[in-house]
């Protein structure tokens, strides 16, 4: 089992390290349960699931121990009902991507919502802004947003990180532009901590 977090800032805490080879690895990102079963006298699984990494091997940090549940043939072999699930201990490795886009916030400690700034066609020079979970719609209510977490003790950053140039809103709702003229940018990760 890995601990995976990338250069987004996604945490996958539960990724499954399929394989090691000479110079590069497996990872399953959301695994399922990895099926497991021996070849040469040795362990080998098969994991079905979402994305697929084959990042070149590198040195990973150990993380400890975790559960993980397995599952392989049964008594009745490989028929209807026929394999058998089962829990346990495992080693836990820790891997994250080189050079961050966000720096410390991540998706293990932090609350991600990439909201969509759009302009208002009925109302010229406002926005509305959109992530998946709500709508906010004007600058005012985004602010009030920045300033309620920042109340609350929850520290919020928001940025981007994409050719069109940096944006990062602070708590404060100031706005940093990199040096490059550039207009801020339209969709932002706004990351929040959840204690």
């Amino acid at each position: 089992m890995i601990e995976y977090t990338s250069r987004s800032g996604e945490y996958y805490g539960k990724a499954h390290l399929q394989r090691i080879y000479d110079d590069h690895m497996e990872i399953c990102l959301n695994p399922h349960v990895p099926f497991c079963y021996e070849m040469d006298k040795s362990p080998c699984y098969d994991t079905s699931g979402g994305s697929w990494l084959c990042p070149e091997k590198v040195v990973l940090e150990p993380a400890g121990t975790g559960s993980r549940e397995f599952k392989t043939w049964g008594h009745a072999g490989r028929c209807a009902h026929g394999a058998v699930h089962f829990c346990t201990s495992v080693r836990k490795w820790r891997y994250t991507e080189p050079a961050p886009f966000y720096g410390k916030y991540t998706g293990k400690d932090w609350a991600r919502y990439f909201i969509s700034k759009r302009p208002e066609p009925e109302r010229p020079g406002e926005f509305t802004y959109k992530c998946d979970e709500f709508t906010l719609y004007s600058e005012t209510e985004f602010n009030r947003l920045v300033k309620s977490c920042t109340e609350k003790s929850l520290t919020v950053s928001t940025g981007t990180h994409s050719s069109f140039g940096d944006t990062v809103w602070t708590g404060n709702s100031s706005r940093k532009k990199n040096g490059k003229g550039q207009k801020p940018m339209y969709i932002c990760p706004f990351w929040v901590f959840l204690p």
